[in-house]
């Protein structure tokens, strides 16, 4: 029996040992998504690149997104586990880099995954979609959060947009969540970027405890322009999206 647990114990310090090794061999990153960057478009012909922690395979990744971060993939005895428990991932970087591989500027992600996906917003002009996964395992409000990206000559341009009626000039941040959802809809030659959320009422009264947003992103022209709305209530990202007229 003894010998047994020892012949165990020896083989999982082996296994250990070995992702350790294999481990240090390799690069801190990886490039794991290239979208394309042009002149014409973005005043340079390269990539924008999308940086991860190299032991974060694209089969971790896929079964971390959404969901948390490693210690909610791996269990405790899996050797793996220990590797990102004495060292957890590094948090994902953007990089713009150009034809002939020189690297021209890196953004820092304040978390480990990252998704990039191009969209058409304003009139054919093409940006990009940062998709940054904030869950944590549980609760309504943890998920991920996607920001808009433009790059303009060797540039990270993040859109921000004002209130209707105020001069307040935030990131647009869209959450997806259980209780937060975001859509883009057609709006002449351009796009509307819709925004539903629900969260407690700042003044709590029977039957009252929760609002819903309504959140409406416009381009005026010039400008990116926020008009909400605020109504009792409470929905949850399993029900059917709002109709457009309860957006302002």
């Amino acid at each position: 029996m003894r010998t047994s647990l020892r012949i165990h114990h020896a083989v999982l310090f082996s296994l250990l040992l070995f992702s350790f090794c294999a481990l240090a061999q390799q690069p801190d990153y990886v490039v794991s998504q290239r979208l394309r960057l042009t002149a014409p478009a973005n005043g340079l012909n390269g990539w924008l690149e999308v940086l991860s922690d190299s032991r974060l395979t694209p089969e971790l990744q896929k079964q971390m997104w959404g969901v948390g971060d490693w210690s909610f993939v791996f269990p405790e005895n899996d050797p793996m586990y220990k590797v990102f428990e004495a060292k957890p991932p590094r948090n994902a970087q953007l990089r713009i880099s150009a034809d002939d591989g020189t690297d021209i500027k890196t953004f820092a992600i304040d978390r480990p995954l990252t998704r990039v996906k191009e969209a058409q917003l304003l009139d054919g002009k093409t940006s990009f979609l940062v998709a940054v996964d904030y869950s944590v395992g549980f609760g309504s409000y943890a998920g991920v959060t996607t920001q808009i990206l433009d790059v303009s000559e060797s540039q990270f341009r993040w859109t921000a947009a004002t209130s209707a009626g105020a001069k307040d000039v935030q990131p647009i941040r869209l959450p997806q969540t259980l209780k937060s959802e975001w859509k883009l809809v057609p709006y002449r030659k351009n796009k509307d970027i819709l925004w539903v959320f629900c969260r407690p009422a700042k003044v709590a009264v029977a039957g009252r405890e929760f609002v819903i947003g309504y959140v409406r992103y416009r381009f005026d022209g010039q400008h990116w322009v926020k008009y909400e709305r605020l109504r009792n209530g409470i929905w949850e990202s399993d029900e059917p999206f709002p109709a457009r007229s309860y957006f302002r």
